[in-house]
């Protein structure tokens, strides 16, 4: 598993063995493609939250931003704020570098990945 980025609530990873993109997000799991990621990550990118938290401001939903997932089923409900931290987290570029640093102390390893 190679963690691509990670922000306080979620986290992005490739899997080695299936070689698809997972993304992590509270309570959330998405596995894409790659292609599938990058568009994915192309719609969050041009969400704009105040538009949404306005058209839906009489919906009975605690959170007001509606993102349809897959069907008419199942919908990912956000606020503003967790929005903004979601962007964050889906804004990898393509080829961008992480810098990682591991440090090994008494049998222990961590490891920090900045983007």
């Amino acid at each position: 598993m190679e963690v691509l980025i990670e922000t306080l609530n979620g986290k992005i990873f490739k899997c080695a063995t299936c070689d698809a993109i997972h993304v992590e997000y509270k309570n959330l799991n998405f596995n894409f493609k790659e292609e599938d990621f990058w568009k994915f990550a192309q719609y969050i990118q041009n969400l704009d939250g105040e538009e949404w938290t306005q058209r839906n401001k009489t919906s009975n939903f605690k959170r007001k931003i509606i993102i349809p997932v897959g069907s008419q089923v199942f919908n990912a409900l956000l606020n503003t704020e967790e929005l903004e931290e979601f962007k964050r987290l889906m804004n990898f570029q393509k080829g961008s570098v992480l810098f990682q640093q591991t440090i090994k102390a008494g049998g222990l390893e961590f490891t920090s990945h900045l983007n």
